[in-house]
């Protein structure tokens, strides 16, 4: 998706946004997209449109003095609006139960910049801080585990965590796609948040070669997160930590 107005997750706007959509087949592009009477479709190669695209902004002399005031403005707001979702994080680890908040906040605080995830719920990912390019997708649904082996086989040499939740586990073909990590020495981490709470699928993972880990505790899960992280990493064997939530 391109279009900010499809993305209410991301953006709380009044107003609809101008949004240019570069591709070779822009017309498809924009039957894909959805494309809003406002937005702008252009042709041809992206690579070269950029470029010209900037050179032309560059001839328009903006006013830098006005943009820079504009970013830090930008800046200050996403470090309050971040500070306060850590915040109220942090404040879950005093619950009994482990919240979906708390752990997308582990997460983002557990795993460094030579991880690769691959999302496949809807966890917060303003709480899952990346600061790296290509160290964050999110694949269609149902192929997040495949395509974190993808990932995993054309750059082994990062960790690449698949994040799923009990209602994407089974959509993303677990028993094959585990079945392959184990006979291919695919080490990936695999962290499933479990809302339903019936389904034990470390024991999925054990019967298809894999480490199961299951926690519930929020006070064990930032450590639980990191040993599962070195073990993949040093032992170089899959693993799969499932997530008791409770709510």
């Amino acid at each position: 998706e391109t279009n900010a107005q499809s993305m209410p997750a991301f953006a709380d706007l009044g107003y609809g946004p101008a949004v240019i959509q570069i591709a070779l087949d822009p017309l498809q592009t924009a039957r894909r997209t959805r494309t809003f009477p406002a937005d702008l479709a252009l042709a041809g190669n992206p690579a070269l449109t950029l470029r010209r695209l900037c050179m032309t902004l560059e001839t328009m002399k903006p006013d830098r003095d006005k943009i820079a005031g504009r970013y830090a403005a930008y800046a200050s707001e996403h470090r309050r609006a971040l500070q306060q979702a850590q915040a109220r994080a942090i404040g879950d680890a005093a619950k009994n139960g482990i919240t979906r908040t708390f752990l997308a906040y582990c997460i983002g605080e557990a795993f460094d910049d030579e991880c690769v995830l691959w999302s496949g719920t809807d966890l917060d990912p303003q709480l899952i801080a990346r600061r790296v390019a290509d160290s964050y997708f999110a694949p269609a649904r149902g192929t997040a585990f495949g395509s974190a082996l993808g990932g995993l086989l054309a750059n082994p040499d990062l960790a690449h965590v698949v994040l799923l939740d009990h209602t994407t586990y089974l959509p993303n073909m677990p028993t094959m796609a585990q079945s392959v990590a184990t006979t291919l020495g695919l080490p990936v981490l695999a962290i499933v948040a479990n809302g339903g709470g019936s389904v034990d699928h470390q024991k999925i993972a054990e019967a298809c070669g894999a480490t199961g880990i299951r926690v519930d505790n929020p006070r064990e899960l930032p450590a639980t997160l990191r040993r599962a992280l070195a073990s993949v990493r040093s032992e170089r064997k899959q693993t799969l930590i499932d997530v008791v939530l409770s709510e």
